[in-house]
């Protein structure tokens, strides 16, 4: 069965929206890809009278960027969410919020929504360089494993305060 982590693997892929490029400034849009790498650091699942799960669970782990020197290259990043599974384990949607912390120990927070192959995802703010940060973009599930861990993929569009 498809397990909250699913969902929760979506939602790392929503965090993996930070691909601002090295050169960004102030009032600059700009445009990303890349991937985000997550294991699970707990999870809880709560059976509903339906047959239905609800799934609880903390993720942690990193994005990689193309560009090396791009300022969220490596940086670290932990994610909450709550997913509703069906009955037979193949369909959910489910929500929850990121944070990112870079080498400069700036954070950015995002929030996450979708189903077990993919979603949206949108920035709250941030500090430093991310502070007024605004966009959002897409997330798709690229790999789960049996243990748990996962691998997204995103995109997105925003623009630097």
């Amino acid at each position: 069965m498809q397990t909250r982590q699913d969902l929760t693997t979506v939602a790392a892929a929503v965090f993996l929206a930070f691909g601002i490029t090295a050169g960004a400034q102030a009032g600059q849009k700009v445009t990303g890809s890349g991937q985000g790498f997550y294991v699970p650091k707990s999870t809880a699942t709560y059976k509903l009278a339906d047959g239905r799960s609800v799934q609880q669970a903390a993720d942690g782990g990193y994005l990689t960027s193309a560009q090396p020197d791009n300022p969220l290259n490596m940086n670290s990043q932990d994610c909450d969410g709550t997913n509703v599974v069906s009955t037979d384990g193949k369909t959910g949607t489910g929500s929850g919020y990121c944070v990112n912390f870079d080498k400069d120990g700036d954070a950015a927070w995002m929030w996450w929504r979708g189903d077990l192959d993919g979603g949206t995802w949108g920035w709250i703010d941030g500090t430093g360089k991310f502070k007024g940060v605004d966009g959002g973009g897409t997330w798709k599930t690229k790999q789960r494993a049996p243990d748990g861990k996962f691998i997204n993929t995103w995109e997105g569009t925003w623009q630097m305060k």
